[in-house]
């Protein structure tokens, strides 16, 4: 593209505007695309460039002190050398700031080796930030062969998000299981995890001559019982030498006091159910647990495949209360949450991920392979919307990714929300049985068998209008494209802006809007939640009309969302 103009912004298009005697009159809109090598506007866009290199994010949005405002992060460090668990903050999903060592064992404490996937919770009943982490014990255990290291969960907390963490030491009070087997109490010191699943009963399923427990993940329900989850991880060894990993929770009594009585498998590897159900392809791995809530329902989502494939993807369970019983989502029925396409070069092994809220929005934080092309263990950080969506039968969460192109800043960050779901959208040419409300539902197309439906033209040329009963603030237009190759749009034929100017209502053009297909298609595949992007000066806009030309040779043109950057 030729350079007109260079601005802080990108690059000056001409803009026309038709006014009353149809006389054009110069305005201006930027271009944005979506190229590796290109800056673009962070104040409104974000990227997942994949360039902050950790893994096994865990993300807050923080909402009160000193730091509100800012994402903190925590992680499995992919950094030679690096000790303990570092944190980061960021105010763009971009670019993060590491802020130091938050929780570091010294050479006493139990936690020494294999320092993995912390997970950070603020609980604003006693406005405490709790960190559950996993670590091999040093101590080990014997299992009548030879002594072998456990990899248990210990707890540390703080008071700010940056920490410093304190390991929590302290009483557990005696209790019993669920098999009525009684514990005595026990004293948690530095050299001691807290949550010792090695005292349980040696025939229960969880115990195996040795315990390796990982990914531990905390919740707190609206009624403010607490859980923690976890994975029983493969390859622990052992007495039956287990070969699949699961999913396990349990109740907290309060944050250091386990109820070693409630615990139990949450999840069967291969199967919808732990009583069986229907087969299930995933591998030999369920880990990663995280949990929400939403509308009565329990939402337990997990990683499956090994975190080096390039399939590793999170999948979801739903139950009527916390512990269970889950059901898993069939994967024609949207069980994938998010996931990358294994013929696909831009992103791949979009796994063991953290859910949050920002403002009004939520967020899937999760961590991709810096080799987007085959995959391996180096992992950096990724950043997508998500939402649930009605398979026709339930509620399934669904992500806006993985993607690898620009995105809209969370609201709370730019100042600017999607406001296309304000408008009124008509379309023509629509194909037999294309609803155009998929234009603005805030949620596109990201998998083949995802159940969210793209909006599809027939051949020639299709107009599609959205109208606002009153003037909206806008700052940007993004025009997703279709997420099949066969029916993706090359550049946008028109782009007609009815806004108001002083007591008129004047009309911008934009002709020929730009799709960066150099950039974001690669052998007949799309980068997922690609845009053609028009940003321009905020204008009190009323009307847009999009006008596309379906490709020469295609029977259908197709597209995914339309995003309108306003206030």
């Amino acid at each position: 593209m030729k350079k007109i103009i260079a601005t802080v912004l990108g690059v000056i298009l001409s803009l026309c505007l038709l006014v009353g005697c149809g006389e054009k009159v110069e305005f201006s809109y930027y271009d944005t695309f979506s190229n590796a090598d290109q800056e673009f506007n962070k104040n409104l866009f974000y990227r997942n460039d994949l360039t902050t290199y950790t893994a096994d994010p865990s993300v807050i949005y923080v909402t009160e002190g000193e730091e509100a405002g800012w994402f903190y992060m925590y992680g499995t460090s992919d950094q030679i050398g690096a000790s303990g668990y570092q944190t980061w903050r960021s105010k763009n999903l971009t670019d993060w700031e590491c802020m130091g060592v938050a929780f570091n064992p010294d050479g006493e404490d139990w936690c020494r080796e294999n320092l993995w996937a912390p997970e950070v919770i603020f609980d604003e009943s006693d406005h405490t930030y709790y960190m559950f982490f996993n670590a091999s014990n040093r101590i080990g255990v014997s299992d009548g062969s030879a002594t072998r290291k456990t990899q248990s969960i210990g707890m540390a907390y703080a008071s700010d998000p940056r920490g410093p963490f304190t390991m929590w030491t302290g009483e557990v009070p005696a209790g019993t299981y669920a098999d009525g087997t009684s514990y005595e109490a026990y004293t948690v010191t530095r050299k001691t995890p807290l949550v010792d699943f090695t005292k349980m009963p040696k025939n229960h399923p969880l115990y195996d001559g040795v315990i390796k427990v990982i990914d531990a993940s905390p919740f707190i329900d609206e009624n403010g019982d607490k859980y923690l989850f976890f994975c029983h991880d493969l390859g622990g060894g052992g007495t039956s030498h287990y070969n699949t990993s699961t999913i396990w929770g349990m109740k907290m009594i309060d944050w250091h006091t386990p109820d070693y009585s409630t615990v139990a498998k949450l999840t069967e590897t291969g199967k919808t159910k732990v009583t069986g159900g229907d087969d299930i392809r995933e591998g030999n791995v369920n880990e990663a647990p995280f949990m929400i809530k939403n509308n009565g329902k329990y939402y337990l989502t997990f990683s499956v495949y090994s975190y080096t494939d390039k399939l590793y993807q999170v999948r979801q369970a739903i139950a009527d209360s916390p512990l269970g019983e889950y059901t898993k989502v069939a994967l024609q029925d949207g069980g994938t949450v998010i996931a990358a396409e294994a013929q696909s070069d831009f992103m791949s092994g979009t796994g063991h991920h953290s859910f949050i809220k920002a403002g009004d929005e939520n967020f899937i934080m999760y961590h991709a392979h810096v080799d987007r092309t085959t995959g391996g263990g180096q992992r950096a950080i990724a950043a997508d919307r998500y939402t649930f969506v009605n398979n026709g039968t339930q509620d399934v969460i669904q992500a806006n990714g993985p993607t690898y192109s620009l995105q809209p800043l969370p609201t709370v960050v730019s100042g600017y929300r999607n406001v296309a779901d304000k408008a009124n959208i008509t379309a023509t040419n629509a194909a037999e049985g294309s609803d155009v409300s998929a234009l603005n539902d805030g949620i596109f197309k990201s998998l083949d068998i995802a159940p969210t439906p793209e909006f599809v033209m027939g051949s020639g040329t299709s107009t599609i209008t959205l109208t606002f009963d009153e003037a909206v603030t806008a700052r940007a237009i993004m025009i997703y494209n279709s997420y099949f190759y066969d029916t993706a749009f090359v550049q946008i034929a028109r782009v007609e802006i009815d806004y108001v100017n002083g007591k008129k209502t004047e009309t911008a053009v934009i002709d020929n809007l730009k799709f960066d297909w150099d950039n974001l298609v690669k052998s007949e595949y799309l980068s997922i939640g690609t845009a053609a992007i028009a940003e321009f000066y905020e204008m009190q806009i009323n009307k847009i009309t999009i006008t596309v030309n379906c490709p020469q040779g295609a029977d259908n043109v197709a597209i995914n969302e339309i995003v309108v950057l306003g206030k």
